[in-house]
């Protein structure tokens, strides 16, 4: 059987590697995998560790033409992008290209599914390209509870880089960190905010250490670390994508907790046994919703208008739920594994013979 996957991410995001790794390594239990990179740099290319069997394209006609061929089609599934999808002009373009080769693999016995996907934004006419597609697919499964809402489609699921770590979680011994980062797009953490913070760090005893998992941050974390007067982590230019998500990871198994607006910051966070903090400068749409769908509930809260006490109270309010939130992020992984079973359910008939 030949597999189909659309593997293209932000090239400056460590989270999109992770996620994306993760169902490659599920999708090629199920045979010859065909992967799709688009423009993606050598060295994020190097991150998602492909195998030396895979075969990469970078060119998305010559990679769809490979699926037009009827003995292939109809021992072929199809694997949607994972991640985020951003509803708009470019995504419903995207999305009606590859329509046709939905219904012609379906002609033929194929198959396609879209598991482990969220979408944001809204547009009724940009939508229309999404759903028809979804009907197509053999298994849609979200990765946050908001999706599923909006789309009234599907299965409930969660993100794919729950289930990748390198540190046991629940080991606790020997956290000396707080480690901290925050988007660049968002408005800065007020002056309570970072007081709160730093208290916390003084009455745990920690160290506070402000990182960079996604490039386009750093001059915002290099002005965050400045502002605590704190270590930092940087993301330096000469550092590839696989050393520096080392070096995220060995911060994460070092700390006690992780906070930040970063989904994927505090995902690694959680599977490397730190407790996720989700201290949120906008709407709370984004971290909470991926983090309920995981089971991991009130982690997360938007702080613009909360003073010092509040930001402090919220801060070890859930740094206090640390045995079960490390209950619930073990379980997480496990439900990562049973979001990956749906795809031996979607195998194209003539693949199960």
């Amino acid at each position: 059987m030949k597999t189909f996957y659309w593997c293209t991410g932000q090239d400056d995001n460590i989270g999109d590697i992770v996620l994306r790794r993760r169902y490659a390594d599920e999708l090629r239990k199920l045979g010859d995998l065909h992967i799709y990179v688009g423009s993606a740099s050598p060295s994020f290319i190097a991150g998602m560790g492909f195998d030396v069997s895979d075969t990469q394209y970078t060119s998305a006609v010559l990679w769809l033409k490979q699926m037009l061929v009827p003995r292939v089609a109809r021992r072929t599934l199809l694997a949607f992008n994972p991640g985020e999808l951003q509803v708009g002009r470019k995504s419903a373009i995207s999305t009606l290209v590859i329509l046709p080769v939905q219904l012609w693999l379906r002609a033929w016995g194929g198959r396609c599914v879209r598991i482990g996907l969220a979408t944001r934004g809204s547009d009724k006419l940009y939508e229309i390209p999404i759903r028809l597609s979804n009907a197509l697919c053999d298994s849609v499964v979200w990765r946050d509870t908001e999706s599923r809402k909006k789309w009234r489609v599907g299965q409930p699921g969660l993100d794919w880089a729950f289930d990748e770590n390198m540190t046991s979680i629940g080991t606790s011994s020997g956290r000396t960190k707080l480690a901290l980062t925050m988007r660049s797009d968002r408005p800065e953490l007020s002056e309570d905010a970072l007081k709160a913070i730093s208290e916390v760090a003084r009455r745990r005893g920690l160290n506070l250490v402000v990182f960079s998992q996604v490039k386009r941050d750093r001059a915002a974390c290099q002005q965050l670390s400045k502002r605590l007067q704190c270590e930092l982590l940087d993301w330096d230019e000469r550092v590839g994508h696989l050393e520096q998500e080392a070096l995220v990871r060995q911060l994460a198994s070092e700390s006690v907790g992780i906070l930040s607006d970063r989904i994927h910051a505090l995902i690694i966070g959680a599977t490397e046994g730190a407790i996720p903090v989700g201290i949120v400068l906008s709407e709370d749409t984004k971290v909470r919703p991926h983090f309920d769908a995981a089971g991991l509930t009130r982690v997360s809260t938007d702080i613009r208008k909360m003073g010092y006490g509040d930001v402090l109270t919220f801060i070890e309010g859930v740094l206090a739920r640390g045995p079960e939130i490390s209950r619930k992020a073990i379980e997480a992984r496990e439900l990562v594994r049973e979001m990956a079973s749906t795809l031996v359910v979607a195998l194209p008939i003539a693949a199960r013979k």
